[in-house]
């Protein structure tokens, strides 16, 4: 099961630590206790903690800027448990409606992984218009024992990173884009 875990406001866990990171293919209108209805972007990722594995599940509301974020209950697992809830998170997002799609992290070379992982909002966080009265530091899901950061990745030749290259189109793009794709499936599904 997983569970809502509002003091979370980022993964601190670093990227040569996450084992697994999946994206849902769209963003679809969401509606969770607590929030307005909006678009949302689905994450589930599974990373080394301690001795064993941690799954979380993260929704990133992306009109109010919020992430939130959802832990599996039973704590750090062995493998074997890994994979169990590692299926009921799967279950838990697609419930929403979102489909999932593996961004085959793992394959990545150690500075692409690097790059992509500081480019999520896991990573870094969402401010939104922080209240007055937040503690200075930002509460987070922390990899135990902490990993000293690991060093800065050496520049690419190019003088460019990984996100420079791939340049992310605007969200109405995006749309237009997922819009289209939608359309030509539904095409092809009907046609058959």
């Amino acid at each position: 099961m997983f569970v809502l875990h509002k003091e979370i406001q980022r993964l601190e866990v670093p990227a040569e630590r996450v084992l697994l990171l999946q994206r849902s293919l769209t963003n679809i209108q969401v509606a969770i206790p607590g929030t307005t209805s909006q678009e949302t972007t689905a994450y589930l990722c599974v990373f080394a903690a301690g001795k064993g594995y941690r799954i979380v599940a993260v929704l990133h509301q992306l009109s109010s800027r919020r992430l939130l974020f959802y832990l599996n209950n039973e704590g750090e697992v062995q493998q074997r448990e890994a994979n169990r809830i590692l299926k009921e998170g799967i279950h838990f997002v697609e419930s929403m409606g979102f489909i999932l799609s593996d961004l085959d992290f793992q394959r990545l070379s150690p500075r692409e992984r690097t790059a992509v992982w500081q480019s999520l909002p896991l990573k870094t966080g969402i401010v939104a218009a922080a209240p007055a009265a937040e503690p200075a530091a930002a509460k987070g899901v922390q990899a135990s024992p902490p990993v000293s950061p690991p060093p800065p990745p050496s520049a690419p030749p190019t003088g460019e990173t990984l996100a420079q290259k791939e340049q992310i189109p605007p969200a109405a793009e995006q749309r237009a884009r997922q819009k289209a794709f939608l359309e030509n499936i539904g095409r092809f599904l009907s046609s058959l």
